[in-house]
Formats: C-alpha cells, structure tokens, sequence
C-alpha cells in the first residue's frame, strides 16, 4: 500500500491532521525502496487506490511531492489503482517517475484509451481486465477488444495483462479433496458453471490475445 493511501485510510483523533505524518512516512518508504534496489528488486508495485477518488488540492499536491521524492531511486515504481477509474487525477498518476501503471479495465473500462494516450514512451500499462474482486467467468471477448486496442497504442512490449484486483477474497483453487471448486451447497448447479477460482482467473492470462 503506497504511503498516502496509508494515511487516507487511518483514523483522526481530535484535532490531528494524519497527513502531517507525510514527510516522515515519505522518508521510511525511501529507505525501504533502497534496500529493495540494493537486492536488486527490478519492479515493486505501490498500491494507491485513493487516485479512483475525488481528491482535494491539498491531497493531490501530497501525491505529487511525495512521488517526486522516489524518483532517484533505482527502481521501477508500478503505481496500481483499482475499484474506479482514475479520471480527472489520470495526469498525476501518469508522472515521469513511474515506470507503469495499473488501472482496473473492469470496473474502469472507459479509461484504457485515456490512459495509453497518457503515458511517456517509457512507461508501461498495466491492464487489470481480469476481475480479481468476484468469482464469475470473464467476457474473453471484450478483454481481447480491449487488449487489441491497447497493444495497437503501444505495442505489446509496453502492456501488461493482469487480474483487475489481488483477488485475495477469491477461493484459491480447486479441492484437494473433490477436485472440484469450493462452493456453498445450496449454490444452484446452473451457477456453478459460470464461476471461476483465483487459480483459473490467473491460468487464463498467457491465452489472452
């Protein structure tokens, strides 16, 4: 989770201002940015979902000081939002200092054209168009639309094919027990057919067009 998010996210008590805690987290997540790099990490991915949101101008100038503040650090930033589309906060997402971005093209698919057009010739897209947030079957169709339209922006060096969200509230995969997908039993067998574990959401990505 990316720093401002972090203290979006956390609680106010009385007259304290979380975001007066920026500079101090800002300086945290270097150090730890520059140990990764000294393990020669290639990429970490920073979760921001808060750029889905309206931002007021004081928040979107913290996002913007506090990702200038990384961009010395050698290593490829993947700012990821989810949950929305970036809308009006597209430019700063988009920054010179973040090698990629993820959107969500599930819930956010109007964006993808948006955003291609955004980037710098070094960035990359990352194209959340797998849903990674319930467990029913994607439209292969409308991802490979997508996709194609994408890749024909960029090129195919340049697009990354990802599950939209983490996933992590999905059933993994299949029972060791049945060989058969965890659901509850009263679920009517005519659903069952159109559901799809975490394991099989990520098996389909290499057969994406």
């Amino acid at each position: 989770m990316g720093p401002l998010t972090l203290l979006l996210l956390g609680k106010n008590v009385g007259d304290f201002d979380s975001m007066t805690l920026l500079p101090k987290l800002i300086a945290a997540y270097g150090e730890m940015l520059q140990l990764l790099a000294a393990e020669r990490i290639s990429w970490v991915q920073i979760d921001e979902p808060f750029l889905v949101t309206d931002l007021e101008e004081p928040v979107a100038d913290a996002y913007a000081k506090t990702y200038r503040g990384f961009e010395k650090i050698p290593i490829k930033l993947m700012l990821t939002t989810y949950f929305g589309s970036l809308a009006d906060n597209l430019t700063l997402a988009a920054k010179p200092g973040m090698a990629g971005i993820h959107i969500d093209a599930v819930r956010g698919a109007d964006q993808v054209k948006a955003v291609a057009s955004a980037l710098n010739p070094e960035q990359v897209l990352s194209i959340g168009c797998v849903d990674g947030r319930n467990i029913w079957l994607s439209d292969f169709a409308v991802i490979s639309s997508m996709l194609k339209e994408a890749t024909g922006q960029l090129g195919l060096e340049r697009v990354v094919v990802a599950p939209s969200w983490s996933g992590h509230i999905i059933s993994i995969g299949q029972s060791r027990h049945s060989g058969s997908l965890r659901v509850p039993q009263k679920m009517e067998r005519r659903f069952i057919s159109i559901c799809a574990t975490a394991t099989s959401k990520i098996s389909c990505l290499p057969s994406l067009p």
